[in-house]
């Protein structure tokens, strides 16, 4: 039986149409000998991933795929000068013996996997520049296509594995379908491009040349043949019921928090930040300031969601961990509408920011783990690059050029920077070098919320003040419940904390529990609280310290954690009761299972919001971030100057006590390992204040 081809077309746009193009295009040249399914997928949705779309999505395996290779042939794209290269490095298997047959020699194609990104612009709006492939737009800034597939392939790659379990190469094709043969040449000729982009109409060999230009075929010294793809056997069946399964995901599952969160974003941006409108549009510095609770983040997104709906923008939101990232990424993917928001709503971690822009400008290599250096010597990286910004005096455009990778980070009309009071003086002068005299800057400021050092980043300094527009600090909490609100009070007043935050009126009650004993009883009468509230298993976080895995262990033993050395792992993960907790320390992944908690670092907590948090032994977590600060003493400033190491280290433990308690909107669990502790006894002393509103759980 012949190559069958299966098209699994979603909706009837350019992509769907492009996707049946593609099957008959293939169809009509495959090699009639061969046989095996092609499944060719139009609008693929990655849910819970990042990057999620993906134009075309082609998957085929096939069973005697054979292709005779002629070591001279003058195969289109010069494919022939790879298949030398995969020779030349060739080397004999243990015990075997070089084969050194004559050419023709046979090319065994067992499995393909590609990401398809259809661009239809004309080719005086396509450029190579570097090694980047630029499509130009008219209404809207410029974007580097290859830099755009290689995220896909990544999250193609986790997909098949984790959902699929299939583990096939990933190649990425750019399909330039108003182009003809001729243009391609013209584009790629004298550079690496050569052979990655399709013109309008192709055979299936060119296909298969440009799957196979990103990664040469395997050569079997000791059998004198190619070969592509895993060779073990795949059913159709097999294959066809993953796709669908996948597919039958329509949307990330939510409960009450995100729905509410989500109809806060879906308000009209004039409703009731008017004044924040008039002054993006006047080109100023926007500040949004207030403590943890206060809705600050929200705001961000909130007049993100207004730049991309009413003004068609593209915007960055720099944040400060994965997991808030992870976060505001399912909160997008939920949206749906007819605008991509989640595609002109880029969110991504500061330290992923400038990692990529000093990259970009060869000053770190793309795997130096400059963040992971001294403050000094990422510092000293960033002067420089302000030097070199400087030094050119040009715009973005201009400035992309001379970038070898990246450049799409100079692409966004406005940036919008989360937690802005804990950046660098460095960072926040790059960022204004960067935007030039086009505004586009939003940040909110936390106040004394300071984790990366211990200088208050003044985004107004230097900044005359008729370009900065600002209002006094927020003091109400929009996000949690009175007693919450109460307790978070008293235990800064008990550290001795300027904090005295207001409650709304609107959201009365609030539960408040220290427990000794973190039993399973506990676990699961906070997941049956929160399905009682229309809230879902992901609405309740665990929160750990890195340290202290051991102890969730005892009650979670599949838990894992990220490796310090080789970074998150993406983990989705039952326990023997049946509890499944999704790593929210991943940076790549959210969840999708309406099923998983969040597990969570207390270091990552920052900006997350839920309906309940158990805090796993939390004096601990106290106590270390006390002796922490005792061995590290950034830079102080203002009002703090004058105090002690001792006062200074239980204020910054304070300080980090506050950023968990402020997390949930309902419900907070206090796991104490010792209540005779330093921290142990505050918090008991706050519970003696408060005995109307805080349970002590035996």
């Amino acid at each position: 039986m012949p190559i069958q081809f299966h098209e699994l077309v979603i909706g009837d746009n350019a992509e769907s149409q492009a996707a049946r193009k593609l099957a008959s295009l293939l169809a009509d040249t495959a090699p009639k000998y061969a046989s095996g399914d092609v499944f060719i997928v139009s609008n693929f949705r990655a849910y819970g991933y990042n990057t999620q779309d993906i134009d075309i999505l082609v998957y085929g395996i096939f069973h005697n795929l054979k292709i005779s290779l002629n070591k001279d042939s003058k195969v289109p794209f010069d494919v022939a000068a790879v298949f030398d290269e995969s020779m030349s490095k060739a080397r004999p298997e243990p015990g075997g013996e070089v084969k050194n047959e004559a050419w023709p020699k046979p090319l065994y194609v067992n499995e393909i996997c590609v990401a398809i990104e259809l661009k239809s612009s004309p080719p005086e709006l396509v450029r190579v520049q570097n090694s980047s492939l630029w499509v130009d737009y008219k209404n809207k800034k410029n974007h580097d296509v290859l830099e755009q597939i290689r995220g896909q392939k990544f999250v193609m790659k986790e997909c098949f594995n984790k959902r699929f379990d299939l583990k096939p190469f990933v190649s990425g094709i750019v399909w330039l379908d108003s182009f003809t043969h001729e243009d391609i040449n013209v584009l790629t000729t004298g550079t690496n491009l050569t052979g990655m982009l399709l013109p309008a109409t192709f055979e299936f060999k060119t296909f298969l040349q440009a799957v196979l230009k990103e990664r040469p075929p395997y050569y079997s010294v000791t059998g004198g043949y190619f070969s592509m793809g895993d060779s073990r056997d795949k059913s159709y069946e097999t294959v066809i019921d993953k796709f669908r399964n996948h597919m039958s995901i329509k949307s990330v599952p939510v409960g009450r928090v995100t729905k509410k969160k989500h109809e806060t974003l879906s308000q009209t941006l004039l409703s009731n930040t008017q004044d924040y409108v008039k002054a993006i549009e006047q080109k100023k510095t926007v500040i949004i300031r207030g403590r943890a609770g206060t809705g600050k983040t929200l705001k961000l997104l909130r007049i993100a969601y207004g730049l991309v709906v009413e003004q068609e923008a593209r915007c960055l939101l720099l944040t400060y961990n994965h997991a808030l990232v992870s976060d505001i990424k399912r909160l997008l993917a939920f949206h749906g509408g007819e605008i991509d928001l989640a595609a002109e709503l880029n969110v991504m971690t500061l330290h992923k920011y400038f990692h990529s822009l000093l990259a970009g400008f060869d000053l770190i290599g793309e795997r130096e783990l400059i963040l992971t250096q001294s403050n000094e010597i990422y510092l000293g990286k960033l002067r420089k690059l302000i030097q070199v910004v400087r030094e050119f005096d040009c715009d973005s455009r201009e400035l992309a050029a001379l970038m070898s990778a990246n450049s799409s980070l100079l692409s966004y009309d406005y940036l919008l920077i989360d937690e802005g009071q804990d950046w660098f003086d460095e960072e926040r002068d790059l960022i204004r070098l960067l935007l030039g005299d086009s505004g586009g800057l939003v940040v909110s400021d936390g106040h004394d919320q300071l984790i990366r050092n211990d200088k208050h980043c003044n985004w107004s300094a230097g900044l005359d003040n008729n370009r900065v527009h600002r209002k006094p600090p927020e003091r109400r909490s929009v996000r949690q419940k009175r007693s919450l609100v109460q307790f978070a009070n008293e235990f800064a007043r008990q550290c001795e904390l300027e904090w005295n935050l207001d409650y709304s009126d609107q959201l009365l009650g609030g539960r408040i529990a220290i427990v000794k004993d973190l039993s399973e009883k506990w676990i699961n009468k906070l997941l049956e609280d929160v399905a009682a509230n229309d809230c879902i298993a992901y609405d309740l976080i665990l929160a750990t310290d890195e340290h202290e895995t051991r102890s969730w262990q005892t009650f979670f033993p599949h838990v894992g954690m990220p490796n310090k050395t080789s970074g998150p792992r993406p983990l989705a993960f039952h326990d023997m009761r049946g509890k499944k907790k999704h790593d929210s320390n991943n940076q790549f992944i959210y969840s999708v299972d309406p099923n998983e908690s969040r597990l969570m670092h207390y270091d990552s907590l920052r900006g997350i919001e839920s309906w309940a948090l158990i805090c796993h032994s939390f004096d601990t977590h106290l106590a270390r971030k006390e002796k922490l600060d005792h061995a590290v003493r950034p830079e102080i400033d203002g009002m703090y100057r004058l105090e002690s190491d001792e006062q200074r280290a239980q204020r910054h433990a304070s300080l980090w006590g506050l950023i968990a308690m402020t997390r949930p909107i309902d419900t907070i669990v206090l796991h104490l390992q010792d209540e005779s502790s330093r921290w142990g006894k505050i918090l008991m002393d706050v519970a003696n204040e408060l005995p109307d509103i805080i349970e002590i759980w035996d």
